[in-house]
């Protein structure tokens, strides 16, 4: 039986909805447990008083994140599949967007956000937020 849709908005370390991405600086989304979830999808919204230049990676991991490790890549057991490409290589727009996603057989999640230098490098005060669509399995 299957439950959902559900829309989670994702966090960053501090609890901050409007993640923030200066200049080239590399942050994360808090870690969320998938293990119910079938289906998934991702949107998303940058903003920024000038260039928008981001690169967005799915990172899954074994194991549950330490709370003190939050936002940073200090636990190596969270990486990107091998199999899996950048859900963004280069993003350059202000719109909504979504995606499907197919995480693998993984039961915690985060995104890696990276902001991009030159040409038409990411600004310091762009901020991206993110929506997770869920259909969980119950």
């Amino acid at each position: 039986m299957g439950w959902g849709p559900d829309v989670r908005t994702l966090e960053d370390a501090d609890g901050n909805t409007s993640i923030a991405i200066n200049k080239t600086a590399v942050a994360y989304t808090k870690t969320i447990s998938l293990k119910l979830g079938e289906y998934f999808s991702l949107s998303y919204k940058a903003t920024s008083d000038g260039n928008v230049k981001l690169r967005i990676e799915i990172q899954q991991s074994h194991s549950p994140m330490a709370a003190a490790n939050e936002g940073t890549s200090i636990d190596t057991t969270y990486v990107e599949p091998e199999s899996m490409s950048d859900i963004e290589s280069a993003l350059a727009t202000e719109t909504w967007h979504i995606k499907a996603l197919s995480p693998i057989c993984m039961p915690y999640f985060r995104l890696k956000i990276t902001g991009l230098g030159a040409p038409n490098a990411n600004d310091a005060s762009t901020v991206i937020q993110f929506k997770l669509g869920t259909k969980e399995i119950i």
